[in-house]
């Protein structure tokens, strides 16, 4: 059994899909299911954890995807371990094959290719997942990934 972590009281809820769940904050944009996010760092609080879609710096540390649409402001679930049937993809200029490792990618809210980068951004992660189908070169969709940031 998968949990839900109320950020607000800090307590877990019981959910059935196998999957984890955070109830994240949304300041500055709305979110949409399968945009992947990261820490908002300037509006997290002790009670509050707060995320924004990735920017266009491939190598964020991800928080995890969003599930549903949240507006500006408002509290949504956002999935941070787990199968998810919809993560936005860059395969815009490199294709994705299954197997492969996931991260921000430098489109906002998409995912890209993990590629080792020299230098990484102040909070760089690494991958935030494993793709589980194949897209091509020059394909901008949604895919199956299996979430695990590390």
């Amino acid at each position: 059994m998968a949990d839900i972590y109320d950020a607000e009281s800090l307590t877990t809820v019981p959910d059935s899909d196998g999957a984890r769940y955070i109830l994240a904050l949304t300041n500055l944009s709305a979110l949409a299911n399968g945009d992947c996010v990261i820490l908002d760092a300037a509006n997290t609080t002790a009670t509050q954890q707060a995320v924004k879609v990735s920017t266009t710096t491939a190598g964020e540390m991800v928080v995890g995807v969003a599930t549903e649409t949240i507006t500006s402001g408002s509290v949504g679930k956002v999935q941070v371990y787990g199968y998810h049937s919809a993560v936005k993809v860059d395969g815009t200029t490199t294709s994705v094959a299954i197997g492969d490792n996931l991260q921000t990618g430098v489109i906002a809210n998409k995912v890209a290719k993990f590629e080792a980068v020299t230098v990484k951004p102040s909070n760089g992660g690494g991958p935030m997942g494993t793709c589980l189908a194949t897209v091509a070169s020059g394909s901008d969709t949604t895919f199956a990934v299996f979430i695990d940031p590390r």
